[in-house]
């Protein structure tokens, strides 16, 4: 009886699985097919992600030979490509390499506005974005109003931000500029006490110190 009971239950099975292939079958086959494409589509992206990358790297690399070849315009050039063009980081990178060779043939006011316009773009990541913050800071040290270079660096020199450190140097020594020689000092000492500063930071700061009480 049982056996009976068992072949009743396996025929019972097997036709409702025929009448649901019957009914959903195509679904399924459908399914499958969607998958399939789904599947060969990422694998297709991601091999073009891949391939625009290796030449973005490729481009960005050819482009700092030029710049070390001292061919300052080729290189401009390129990196201008780049910051259109770039897959991946190389965008922003070529924009961060524009500036700097701006800097150093002497475009400051130039390189200020690419280093300000990257502080200035909310898409941009905080790292990034701060980082542009202080070049252009930096770059105005000597020349800009130091006060409004204080209040541009107190937002990225607070506890936790990437780049506090060389904020709180910045506004250290932009605190001599404005004669606020305590508060230099101050700013000098708290980094030389704080034992997670960069060593050479810390080390600049102490020989700051000396020069000040001298």
């Amino acid at each position: 009886m049982t056996e009976i009971f068992r072949e009743v239950d396996e025929e019972l099975r097997r036709d409702n699985w025929q009448k649901l292939w019957q009914r959903y079958g195509k679904y399924a086959i459908a399914f499958v097919v969607l998958i399939v494409a789904v599947t060969a589509l990422n694998v297709g992206w991601r091999d073009y992600q891949m391939r625009q990358q290796r030449s973005s790297s490729d481009a960005f690399l050819a482009a700092l030979e030029l710049a070390k070849s001292d061919r300052i315009p080729e290189a401009l050039s390129e990196f201008a490509v780049l910051k259109e063009e770039g897959a991946g980081g190389y965008a922003i990178l070529a924009e961060f390499r524009q500036a700097a060779l701006r800097s150093e043939n002497g475009e400051i006011d130039t390189a200020i506005e690419i280093y300000d316009r990257i502080a200035e773009d909310s898409s941009q990541d905080d790292l990034l974005s701060e980082l542009a913050t202080l070049y252009s800071v930096i770059l105005q040290s000597e020349s800009g109003n130091a006060a409004s270079l204080i209040a541009r660096l107190e937002s990225i020199a607070g506890e936790g931000r990437p780049w506090r450190y060389s904020a709180r140097e910045a506004i250290a020594v932009l605190n001599i500029r404005l004669g606020e020689m305590m508060k230099a000092q101050e700013a000098f000492t708290a980094l030389v006490d704080d034992l997670e500063a960069p060593r050479n930071m810390r080390a600049r700061a102490a020989e700051m110190l000396r020069v000040l009480d001298s």
